[in-house]
């Protein structure tokens, strides 16, 4: 695969595009890069923090039972502090560690060279860490995940979850709720003699404004899951507002949206 990118609304779009897609008019993946290389550097993370993982894998380069527990304990501060660490220092470990990527239908594979993790864990965290060619020997992480299409883009939907991972809410989602409350104020104020005449102030159509003001009614326990990202993964705004028209009854509503 290889680096790509779409401009959509002045925003830009990251993506690893199979190299068959770019050649020609044939079968082939295009995968969010945001995403990826968070899932990639989230199972790092994990590794990097279960001691047991790293003394197996450091234990044939490096000697006595003290040297272990010290790189044990370097491995787990590099995990907890990832997010402080300037993203130069954070390149170079990447770099030095995994030698390669692989995506798969349902998991992605990350191989890891061990021989080069006592010599990264042996550095001051000052230290910068070269650029690590592929080493003969990879150790395999895999995550269970499969490609999804959401929408008009593609979504990674993962099976394993890192304790790291934080769910992330959906911008769009968030803006059409913000948006449908604002429209439910403005017609509780009495400004407007009719929907259709507040519709029109707001230069949106009839039916647009009248499944926004729908919104208004998602029962609170779905508008938490929006706001915090836990939502079911084919919830989209677009789902939302283009859809069947959001009933009233919340049950209903737990077996259009995907909840049930």
């Amino acid at each position: 695969m290889t680096p790509s990118h779409a401009v959509r609304d002045g925003r830009r779009y990251r993506y690893y595009v199979s190299r068959a897609l770019i050649r020609a008019n044939t079968t082939g993946s295009r995968v969010p890069a945001a995403q990826i290389e968070h899932l990639v550097i989230e199972r790092l993370r994990l590794f990097l923090s279960r001691s047991s993982s790293v003394l197996d894998h450091a234990t044939p380069s490096v000697p006595g039972l003290a040297a272990l527990k010290r790189l044990s304990g370097r491995a787990a501060t590099l995990a907890a502090t990832w997010p402080e660490m300037s993203l130069s220092r954070q390149r170079s470990i990447l770099c030095t560690l995994i030698v390669r990527v692989e995506f798969y239908d349902e998991r992605v594979d990350i191989q890891l060279a061990p021989a080069r993790l006592a010599t990264l864990l042996s550095r001051e965290p000052e230290t910068p860490v070269a650029d690590s060619p592929a080493e003969a020997e990879c150790l395999t992480l895999s995550i269970s995940a499969r490609l999804r299409r959401v929408g008009s883009g593609g979504k990674l939907i993962v099976g394993e979850q890192s304790p790291f991972v934080r769910a992330k809410p959906d911008p769009a989602m968030l803006k059409l709720l913000v948006r449908a409350q604002d429209l439910k104020q403005k017609l509780l104020q009495g400004r407007w003699h009719s929907m259709t005449a507040l519709a029109r102030a707001e230069g949106l159509s009839d039916s647009y404004a009248t499944r926004l003001l729908r919104l208004t009614y998602l029962a609170p326990s779905f508008v938490g899951t929006i706001l915090d990202g836990s939502h079911p993964p084919e919830l989209t705004a677009i789902k939302l507002m283009r859809g069947e028209p959001l009933p009233m009854d919340w049950q209903e509503q737990r077996v259009l949206l995907g909840y049930a």
